[in-house]
């Protein structure tokens, strides 16, 4: 008995020396009640080993959070951590400690851990007074309130959007959407009980205005909402390739009930890709990759929507086929669905072509003020007197070239038949013959003269 009394003194001895206060906080989760626990030491924030992790460390963390009594007290291998220092291990409560640094542990960033140990852990909200049900996740469902003892429903009539604000902040969510996936959701048989009348700025649904619910009215349909964590705005079906070194290539994620999801189908086919692709704006090319192929370190912290997937192929996009949950397979992450798609250059924007219209039609104006200019350049100057061809008998392009005279040429001579040569008829006198039945005045060499005459001026008589 002293043994082991003088041991818990020595160990609390060593804490207190070694010990150090930190802040602490649940991170990744879908709700501010769930996630991976931190410590914040040296500036960083710190995960912790799961070694002796029990109840009582758990109610120690809610309990310094603030929130309600631990629903899950250890979660593993779902929001491991891979980038951040493990800064405790062997962490040891009594379970009455105010603060998780007050509790025994090691000395601080010395374990013997890896990040699969990390502690991630799910607390109960701090008023369990409301609460959402029969939804296919936790953060959508029909509105039930605890009232006289009894869950009762609330009827739709009077509902507006700012309390649903304030019930899904109640849950730790951030903000409700403006659509609910109600085909999951039934009607239920609890009773209507009140009314209630909230300005969206209230923290609790219980301290907005309430009445009674009055039965003269029917009611057709109880309330149903769907929260969410995201601050960006995303239309249910929305779908995003994640983890891909390339563009149009990674692990398919859908925005369903809230929440991005990777998706599990047994039934997934061609005609499911080639949609897919097609909303993204490029083509299937024919290949469903493995998710190892891609970086899988966030997809541990969403949901995997298991799904029956119908799609024709000619949708326009992925929720326009046909999706059913499916509540009748298991899956793991190697069943996620991961794609690669190419770009769909085939076809022209509308931009695209008008630029090309323009485009050719300014080049085509360029090209022919180009053309006339240079032909106006080359074109000859002339003066009035010649520029006529008709009236000199020279061609345009040899009266001038540019600034440089060109001479004219001489008018070529008329061609004239002449008599051949008094010698060529004295040396061949039958090729120059006539016919005899051709009468024809002979050539002038035959005129009948015994000798040829004498050039005037000379007697002829002195010859």
């Amino acid at each position: 008995m002293m043994f082991a009394l003088e041991v818990t003194i020595l160990w609390t001895l060593i804490a207190s020396v070694y010990s150090a206060d930190f802040d602490i906080r649940l991170s990744y989760g879908d709700t501010r009640f769930k996630g991976r626990l931190e410590v914040y030491y040296a500036g960083q924030w710190g995960t912790v080993c799961d070694d002796n992790w029990d109840q009582a460390n758990a109610n120690v963390v809610c309990r310094e959070l603030g929130f309600g009594p631990p629903l899950e007290p250890l979660i593993n291998n779902v929001y491991n951590a891979y980038n951040q220092p493990i800064w405790l291990d062997e962490v040891e409560c009594t379970g009455t400690e105010s603060r998780l640094s007050a509790c025994q542990h090691a000395t601080i960033s010395n374990h013997d851990c890896g990040h699969l140990e990390d502690v991630a852990l799910e607390c109960s909200a701090t008023d369990s007074s409301v609460r959402l049900v029969d939804g296919y996740y936790k953060n959508v469902g029909r509105l039930e309130v605890y009232y006289n003892k009894n869950w009762t429903r609330v009827c739709d009539a009077r509902w507006t959007e700012a309390n649903s604000q304030v019930v899904c902040k109640q849950l730790g969510y951030k903000r409700p959407e403006v659509w609910v996936a109600g085909y999951y959701i039934g009607d239920g048989s609890a009773p209507y009980e009140l009314n209630f009348y909230c300005s969206g700025g209230e923290s609790v649904l219980w301290d907005c205005r309430t009445s009674d619910y009055n039965n003269f009215y029917n009611c057709y349909s109880p309330v149903d909402i769907q929260c969410t964590s995201e601050d960006e705005y995303y239309s249910e079906g929305d779908v995003r390739l994640v983890g891909g070194y390339y563009e149009y290539e990674g692990i398919v994620e859908v925005y369903l009930y809230g929440t991005w999801g990777t998706i599990c189908s047994a039934n997934w086919g061609e005609a499911a890709s080639i949609v897919l692709c097609r909303e993204l704006g490029a083509e299937y090319n024919g290949e469903v990759s493995s998710v190892y192929k891609f970086d899988t370190t966030q997809i541990g912290f969403i949901p995997v929507h298991i799904l029956n997937v119908f799609c024709s192929g000619d949708e326009n996009s992925l929720s326009d086929c046909d999706l059913y949950p499916n509540d009748y397979i298991t899956c793991t992450t190697s069943d996620n669905i991961a794609l690669s798609c190419r770009k769909d250059d085939s076809g022209l924007s509308g931009g695209a072509v008008v630029g090309i219209v323009i485009g050719s039609f300014v080049g085509f104006c360029c090209l022919y003020t180009c053309f006339c200019r240079k032909k106006k350049t080359n074109e000859p100057e002339t003066n009035n007197s010649t520029n006529n061809p008709s009236e000199t008998g020279i061609p345009i392009e040899l009266q001038t070239n540019g600034n440089q005279d060109v001479m004219p040429l001489a008018p070529q001579p008329e061609l004239v038949d002449l008599p051949p040569a008094y010698d060529s008829v004295m040396q061949e006198p039958d090729r120059y013959k006539t016919p005899i039945d051709i009468e024809e005045t002979p050539p002038p060499a035959y005129m009948g003269y015994p000798n040829p005459p004498l050039n005037p001026g000379f007697d002829n008589q002195g010859w």
